[in-house]
């Protein structure tokens, strides 16, 4: 997965001066703290491997929820610095498409895990 790796590089780039002129700050503002994107970046392959662990078919379905809003909060985030033109559209488009892909492709798999749960249950 490219999401985290790209995802932690991209935050390294934002700018303080970026940062200062979206908030509307003329001096050059204290370096950027948070380390919110790149941490939620990495924390969706994590949760895509704790769904690759579940124990059951419920718990298989809740935790790839979880994994859902992961990857929907790396997207935000990656929305987030190109509204607040703190980096460039052309240098998160592709990270943003992978991260819409994978919600797309999580969520399908989660509607065929409740389809097939409902369909193998006893009558």
């Amino acid at each position: 997965m490219h999401m985290p790796v790209a995802g932690v590089a991209e935050d390294d780039r934002v700018s303080e001066e970026a940062a200062g002129r979206s908030l509307g700050i003329r001096e050059t503002p204290a370096p950027l703290t948070s380390p919110e994107p790149a941490v939620t970046q990495a924390e969706f392959p994590a949760r895509f491997v704790i769904v690759c662990r579940a124990r059951s078919r419920a718990d298989f379905i809740y935790k790839l929820g979880n994994t859902i809003e992961e990857a929907d909060e790396s997207a935000l985030w990656l929305e987030i610095l190109n509204e607040a033109e703190l980096s460039p559209r052309s240098s998160t488009d592709s990270l943003w498409k992978e991260a819409d892909e994978l919600v797309r492709i999580l969520v399908r798999s989660r509607e065929t895990a409740r389809a097939n749960r409902q369909s193998r249950t006893p009558k």
